[in-house]
């Protein structure tokens, strides 16, 4: 093996490693030397909640991805409307609306008249009466998210509560996070 051989082994040796390891030198300095660089926003529209709240009471045995709509005692025009909302994001999932249920969280069981009429309009909804439920969710939005009135709630097949939308939020921003989460998780 000749002088020149040699040289140009080297150089292509040193080219290869220089291929591997400067986009990796050069990511390692942007992340920690400018920081401006870093995306500050994330794509969800809803609050994330940091650490989930445990709820295992709501794992099912389909694993199934859970909308908890709170209301008070008795059904009132917003929570017809959040309950309205809800059902039509329901809808709008199409294939993938299997893979969620609606769940009505309330500490008292349904008037059986107010149930009935409900019924018709929601099929799909469950009532899910359990009061510690409703007052760790409760607690949960009036500490941590204070100034928003927040309703409604999802929760991951494995009954953990992790992201909380405000009023404002449920329509297209809690279809856009619920399309975008589907599929890119494999649960439920």
């Amino acid at each position: 093996m000749d002088v020149e051989t040699q040289t140009s082994s080297r150089r292509k040796l040193v080219l290869l490693a220089a291929i591997a390891f400067v986009p990796l030198f050069i990511a390692y300095g942007l992340f920690f030397f400018a920081p401006d660089w870093k995306p500050e926003g994330t794509k969800n529209h809803g609050q994330l909640i940091q650490p989930p709240l445990d709820a295992t009471e709501l794992e099912t045995p389909t694993r199934q991805w859970s909308l908890l709509v709170m209301s008070g005692p008795e059904c009132d025009a917003r929570c017809s409307e959040r309950l309205y909302l809800t059902r039509q994001i329901h809808t709008a999932l199409g294939k993938d609306a299997d893979r969620l249920v609606r769940r009505w969280v309330r500490s008292t069981p349904v008037n059986p008249s107010n149930w009935a009429s409900l019924k018709a309009e929601h099929p799909d909804l469950e009532p899910w009466i359990s009061e510690t439920l409703e007052s760790t969710l409760s607690d949960y939005a009036s500490a941590e998210l204070s100034g928003m009135r927040v309703h409604v709630f999802l929760a991951d097949p494995l009954g953990n509560i992790m992201m909380a939308y405000p009023e404002s939020e449920v329509g297209k921003p809690l279809l856009e996070d619920l399309r975008l989460l589907l599929k890119l998780s494999k649960l439920g």
